[in-house]
């Protein structure tokens, strides 16, 4: 493993890492870094863009004014995210908040034990989440998702505006070739015209091939519909639980409870807590 000693500065390229390494201050404001394997911060990372192939561990916090994000093929864990993106193959694990984030995770969000706290943001994960408190006692949106994957989701949203915009550019090339077949000219223009015909031609296969992706992202888009939402102390409107599709607005204020899916309905179970 690679040992960093100094903090990871703005730079206008990214800083590849071909192995684990670990940093042993902070990353600023700005930094983009690649690691090859798994990553270890000491202190904090401020709006900065990190991708991994293995775990990311943040001893301090993952904060900013909201530019910053981390994807990473394993598991994910911070003493407290604010206004971030965390992108997570595996588990997310926060030790005490995660304040107005957007978190996608294919495996569990778990913050904190008895005063973890989940306020506002959007908390998207295949398996369960869990947190002390959800919302906060002045009114913020807090949305919760699970028994979906999101990173599967997000990776037809992102084909599905791939397919978009290369058809957009399809029909502006079979537009120009139809403009230049139909007025008179000399056969360069006629050579245009089919320049632009076989280039809308081998895009098309190119969207075709988009849609194949997405057609075998969606069969492996698997739901989870023993997935659940845990309250440890109290939850506070305005909350939104969804659980494989199925949706709730809780606009009241509840104590320890567990939101769980009963056939196609959310419940809210405060038996079993365990």
């Amino acid at each position: 493993m690679k040992v960093v000693t100094e903090d990871i500065l703005r730079s206008s390229r990214p800083g590849t890492f071909e192995d684990s390494v670990s940093i042993e201050g902070n990353v600023r404001s700005g930094a983009h870094i690649r690691v090859h394997g798994d990553l270890n911060v000491r202190g904090d990372v401020k709006d900065a863009l990190i991708e991994v192939d293995g775990d990311v561990r943040i001893t301090g916090g993952f904060l900013g004014r909201g530019t910053g994000r981390v994807t990473c093929g394993g598991d994910f864990s911070a003493c407290f995210v604010q206004s971030q993106r965390v992108e997570a193959r595996g588990h997310v694990t926060v030790d005490k908040a995660l304040i107005s984030c957007e978190v996608f995770s294919s495996g569990n969000v778990n913050v904190g034990n008895e005063n973890g706290v989940i306020v506002g943001g959007s908390i998207h994960a295949l398996g369960n989440v869990q947190a002390a408190v959800l919302g906060g006692k002045r009114p913020v949106q807090t949305r919760i998702e699970v028994g979906v994957d999101p990173i599967l989701a997000l990776r037809v949203e992102e084909l599905e505006r791939e397919a978009m915009e290369l058809t957009r550019k399809r029909i502006g090339f079979l537009k120009d070739a139809a403009i230049i077949a139909e007025r008179p000219g000399d056969g360069d223009d006629g050579e245009c015209a089919l320049d632009m015909k076989t280039a809308a031609d081998a895009i098309m296969a190119d969207i075709v091939a988009a849609g194949e992706e997405i057609l075998e992202v969606r069969k492996r888009t698997a739901l989870d519909r023993q997935a659940f939402v845990k309250v440890g102390r109290n939850s506070y409107p305005p909350l939104e639980v969804s659980i494989c599709f199925s949706r709730l607005v809780n606009e009241r204020e509840t104590g320890p409870v567990v939101f769980r899916l009963l056939e196609d309905r959310i419940v809210l179970d405060t038996w079993n807590l365990e």
